[in-house]
């Protein structure tokens, strides 16, 4: 089985992953630095957020951050999903509730493997860049001269996303090594601790009552 990382690769590269059709976007360039926050700047800062939000709240929030995703890899779905949120809130709310597992993804990926994120955010751009020029390449009005340029154009691209894309496999092997790695200390170290961990967690079952997880 691929790695768990992998799964939303090609899913990302798809122009319906954001809800809209290809035919009405300009696809942009894509590229979010590593040292960029992908929360929204006018989300409120994390410190000065209640314990517990309410369902609105959590749902701004997943707004705000995926507004600031689009606003930072792709202007032209930004600017629609503007025009959606005030003319079209169902489009909008399918958008955004669309985008917000990847967006918690890439989030997630940022803090963990930033390598893996900036060769995911390559990866994506180029993978949009090969949806422009095959997009580009239907058109009827194209010379022989042109159509061999462009397709020339779309398989060095192509060539570079395979590139990227064997980059991405080699980061995710030595992640998941890393956390076997990781996984297996962790192991070793419990086993060393026996006895204190079962004693106490026989002593929180008989005080209190303990989460399942110990």
């Amino acid at each position: 089985m691929r790695p768990r990382l992998a799964r939303h690769w090609k899913f990302a590269r798809i122009a319906a992953f954001w809800g809209l059709a290809l035919s009405a976007l300009v696809l942009p360039s894509l590229m979010l630095p590593a040292s960029t926050n992908t929360t929204a700047a006018t989300a409120p800062a994390t410190t000065s957020q209640p314990a517990t939000r309410t369902a609105e709240q959590r749902r701004q929030d997943d707004i705000n951050r995926v507004m600031e995703f689009f606003r930072l890899t792709q202007p032209d779905v930004y600017a629609q999903a503007k025009i959606y949120q005030q003319t079209e809130p169902e489009k909008f709310d399918k958008l955004i509730t669309g985008a917000i597992m990847t967006v918690n993804r890439f989030e997630s990926m940022k803090r963990r493997n930033p390598r893996l994120f900036d060769l995911s955010m390559r990866d994506l751009q180029l993978g949009y860049e090969s949806l422009r020029k095959a997009h580009e390449l239907k058109r009827t009005d194209l010379s022989a001269a042109d159509r061999n340029r462009m397709t020339q154009q779309l398989k060095e691209i192509v060539a570079a996303e395979f590139e990227i894309q064997q980059q991405i496999r080699q980061a995710e092997i030595e992640d998941l090594r890393q956390r076997l790695k990781d996984l297996d200390t962790s192991v070793r170290d419990k086993q060393e601790q026996k006895d204190a961990i079962i004693r106490k967690r026989t002593e929180d079952l008989l005080e209190r009552t303990p989460g399942l997880m110990w």
